[in-house]
């Protein structure tokens, strides 16, 4: 929800700078007062989600499997293969050592980051080639919606921007990168 919260403000800010209008700022005071109200009812609905639920044991699950990716990434440096970081990490130790929890949720599942996964599973050169796949298109569509100011397909460009840039930052926390 907050990566959500951030692309909306990102963008509204940015189609600011492209080019200000009346209904734009309607927008923006339209977007404060909804934050307003939402803000609230969020973190309520997340507090009634978590109740008597353990955030430190997913906190220090999710560590373990960074230490796994890591560990692997670095005994291989060309990566393990696409989409071979789950049997490497079982059958050669990996989840063991990082501490992992034995059950089917973890033990089926990879890294959480989707920048470690790539570098786990392709090396480094893959874990870069990965970035690029998304931070190329962003600049590009950033610039493109800076210079055409007056144009749709500018706005358009924008949008899918700030929403590779919210995309960029869950790639830390999650995996499922579409």
């Amino acid at each position: 929800m907050a990566f959500v919260a951030i692309g909306v403000v990102l963008l509204l800010l940015f189609s600011l700078a492209r080019r200000g209008t009346p209904r734009k700022y309607k927008m923006l005071g339209g977007a404060a007062l909804a934050a307003i109200v939402f803000i609230p009812l969020s973190l309520a609905t997340l507090e009634d989600r978590f109740r008597g639920e353990s955030f430190i044991f997913e906190e220090t699950q999710r560590e373990a499997f960074e230490r796994s990716a890591k560990a692997m990434a670095s005994d291989h440096l060309l990566g393990v293969g696409a989409n071979g970081y789950v049997m490497v990490s079982n059958l050669q130790g990996y989840a063991s050592r990082a501490g992992v929890a034995w059950n089917a949720g973890n033990r089926a599942a990879p890294v959480h980051n989707a920048y470690l996964l790539a570098r786990a599973e392709t090396g480094w050169l893959g874990q870069l080639t990965f970035m690029a796949l998304l931070i190329v298109p962003m600049v590009a569509g950033i610039r493109y919606a800076m210079q055409e100011r007056k144009s749709a397909l500018g706005g358009i460009a924008l949008g899918s921007s700030v929403a590779i840039i919210a995309l960029l930052i869950h790639n830390n926390f999650e995996y499922a990168w579409f």
